[in-house]
């Protein structure tokens, strides 16, 4: 499976945390024996013996990253879980520039009237600065009812918004509609094994149809399952369409195809950034290679590469490459990304409406795929 790079630790703030908590108490130590054993035999590109034989558990992630800049070892479910509690529906991610809000449809910070992705500047009027995300997930997080206050700033706008929320358990949608000046946008920001391309089928359904254009915001979507990725684009191509191939260490590459899309759906616009990334760079590739649809935004952040997961002896996991995507004229996007049809300023990009405007939406403006520029 691809999974989104470490360009920043990405938390649910939902009923339950995703991700590693930091801080927590001490792991056990992985089965150094194992892992090795496992990156000399399946970690493309084929490992350095030395460096794989240098690996120690002091400092086991960096190690790895070494050898792969994606792998990653996560201890035992239960040696430093997160505890449960509500939140407000929202994606919070912690980079070098602060902590972000990517609220979910229908939870209550979209209710608050946000859409897009929002700076979160303090919690019960404590700041945020300097915390990693674990720390601003437990300040925003509490008992289901209970109130949070937030300090937020919207991307490029100098205002403030003091908001108070009530905390509550909900769940995500894989496949989000919003509605945005008029414009449907549907946003994915992971792509889940047996989830996301039901979901994107449903909501094309319930589309009212005709030429009115479709916009997939794909801006904050860091990758998921691959072959989900791969499967969605062919909903949205002829049968018989070759899509990508795959190739693992000292493996022959295994093409697929579309088995059971339409080419004859609304046109299609898919939002991307530097944070679209691996599933999501794939799945936006192969629209593009076919024109089906045109990329609006900046740069992606390029990594067509798939990721596997081993279950180790002790119940500990361990992540890494194993295979390279390639598209149908045998390109990659990983190293370069996808270049967008349509660039978008880095400064705009953050702000949906604003960007909404610079594509060419207007009836007399869709006619064919061909690139253009904003």
């Amino acid at each position: 499976m691809i999974r989104r790079p470490a360009v920043g630790r990405r938390l649910l703030l939902f009923g339950l945390l995703v991700g590693l908590a930091a801080g927590a108490p001490p792991m056990p130590a992985a089965p150094l024996g194992e892992i090795r054993e496992i990156l000399g035999r399946e970690l493309l590109p084929e490992p350095d013996a030395g460096v794989l034989e240098a690996l120690a558990f002091d400092d086991l992630r960096g190690d790895l990253r070494q050898l792969d800049p994606y792998a990653d070892w996560f201890p035992a479910p239960g040696t430093g879980d997160m505890p449960a509690g509500a939140g407000i529906a929202a994606e919070l991610e912690v980079d070098p520039d602060g902590a972000w809000l990517l609220p979910r449809q229908g939870g209550p910070l979209a209710r608050a009237g946000f859409r897009d992705r929002v700076q979160l500047l303090a919690v019960g009027g404590r700041s945020v600065s300097g915390m990693d995300a674990v720390q601003v997930a437990g300040l925003v997080r509490g008992e289901p009812g209970s109130r949070v206050r937030l300090l937020l700033v919207r991307p490029g706008a100098p205002l403030r918004y003091d908001v108070t929320l009530l905390r509550e358990h909900a769940r995500s949608l894989d496949v989000e509609r919003w509605d945005v000046g008029g414009t449907t946008v549907l946003r994915i920001t992971d792509f889940a094994a047996g989830r996301t391309r039901t979901a994107l089928a449903a909501t094309l359904e319930r589309l009212p149809g005709g030429d009115e254009p479709v916009v997939i915001d794909l801006r904050y979507a860091g990758g998921g399952d691959l072959y989900e990725a791969i499967d969605m684009a062919g909903l949205l191509l002829e049968p018989g369409t070759e899509l990508c191939s795959v190739r693992g260490r000292g493996e022959t590459a295994a093409t697929y195809h579309a088995t059971r899309g339409s080419p004859n759906g609304p046109p299609l616009f898919l939002l991307v950034g530097p944070a679209t990334a691996s599933a999501a760079e794939v799945f936006a590739g192969i629209l593009q290679f076919h024109r089906r649809a045109r990329l609006a935004g900046q740069p992606t952040f390029g990594k067509c590469q798939a990721q596997t997961e081993r279950r180790l002896s002790d119940g500990s996991l361990l992540r890494f490459t194993n295979s390279e995507v390639h598209f149908p004229d045998h390109s990659t996007c990983t190293g370069a990304g996808l270049v967008p049809d349509l660039p978008v300023s880095r400064d705009l990009l953050p702000n949906l409406e604003r960007t909404l405007r610079k594509l060419p939406l207007a009836p007399d403006a869709r006619s064919g795929i061909a690139a253009g520029s904003a």
